[in-house]
């Protein structure tokens, strides 16, 4: 299952309630969402163009593009997995097993 994933745009230092304004997200993959702090789930693994536009009239709108890399989900292994995958790296002598707990 894919989880959200949080985005904010860092003010430094400036004051946003100074003037009124807009911030439009642009996910990359047809999401989109408005606000300072938003999330986001992906439907699939890859690198997404993330857009995020500052609109302050009378200014121009600022746009901010940063990538966002997105892995796929490792499923859990089960406890049998690991103890068997830990056997066998100290067979041919990568590992030591001292303890599986």
């Amino acid at each position: 299952m894919a989880e959200p994933i949080a985005f904010n745009v860092g003010t430094l230092g400036y004051n946003f309630a100074c003037a009124p304004f807009t911030l439009t997200w642009d996910f990359g993959d047809g999401g989109t969402a408005s606000g300072i702090a938003v999330t986001h789930v992906y439907a699939a693994p890859g690198v997404y163009a993330v857009n995020a536009t500052l609109n302050s009239r009378p200014y121009s709108p600022v746009v901010i593009t940063a990538p966002a890399i997105v892995a796929a989900s490792v499923p859990a292994t089960s406890p049998r997995t690991l103890i068997l995958l830990a056997i066998a790296l100290a067979a041919i002598g990568i590992a030591r097993v001292h303890r599986l707990v």
